[in-house]
């Protein structure tokens, strides 16, 4: 059985360190990336990749690995560095959902960045405000301004 060809395995690993093209098509805005090896037959041990989530999940998809305990993944950089070293059965990794997840924290983490900004202004404008409130009183030396 052969999962992915040398030639097919450079051209995916190419276009996994370029996968512009491919995060617009997907709507992607920051990839999980996978190495793959077999653990069997004339390429066993040789690791492949990195390859993205939705490169992996579409050849899953496709029916690329037909039996369990063939070919291990473990997820990586886009420049292929072990994130955690730990090599999964295939099989036992849903892409789609852990790409989805990972979209989520990004999301979350956005909208954190986009909420203390937020804050921030609010801050500043209130600091302002009452410098504002404070040199109007020592000004006219009468009764604090409201601000709305």
């Amino acid at each position: 059985m052969v999962w992915l060809g040398r030639a097919a395995a450079a051209a995916a690993a190419a276009a996994a360190g370029s996968s512009s093209s491919e995060a617009e098509e997907t709507g992607e805005t920051e990839s999980l990336f996978w190495q793959y090896r077999f653990k069997e037959g004339a390429q066993a041990g040789k690791i492949l990749g990195p390859l993205t989530s939705v490169m992996m999940d579409k050849w899953m998809a496709a029916g690329r690995v037909k039996k369990e305990g063939v070919v291990e993944v473990r997820q990586t950089t886009a420049e292929g560095e072990p994130i955690d070293g730990m090599w999964r059965e295939v099989m036992s990794v849903d892409f789609k959902k852990r790409q989805m997840m990972t979209d989520a924290v990004q999301e979350a983490e956005e909208e954190e960045e986009d909420l203390m900004s937020d804050l921030k202004k609010g801050t500043a404008k209130l600091t302002d405000d009452i410098v504002l409130n404070k040199l109007q009183q020592e000004r006219t030396g009468g009764a604090p301004r409201t601000t709305m």
